[in-house]
């Protein structure tokens, strides 16, 4: 809600709706995609469970800066 974001790394044409769904998301993806923002510097909940928030602290340059991480990291998956 508002600043509040999820991963879920699934079947975009199935998206959880339920415990057992999300559940069934693809852990070591998920692991693998942690481990490669970290080592561009963004750090994210280590859990495929957990959520994350945004504040009126980040600013365009730390946005881009995820976002160029995120891009760069599922380039490489």
């Amino acid at each position: 809600i508002g600043s509040m974001f999820h991963l879920w790394l699934g079947d975009p044409q199935q998206p959880a709706q339920n415990y057992a769904e999300t559940k069934a998301s693809n852990l070591e993806l998920f692991q693998k995609l942690y481990q490669g923002l970290l080592q561009e510097g963004i750090y994210m909940a280590p859990s495929a469970f957990e959520v994350g928030f945004m504040s009126s602290t980040h600013t365009k340059v730390e946005v881009e800066k995820t976002c160029d991480a995120f891009k760069k990291v599922i380039a490489a998956l």
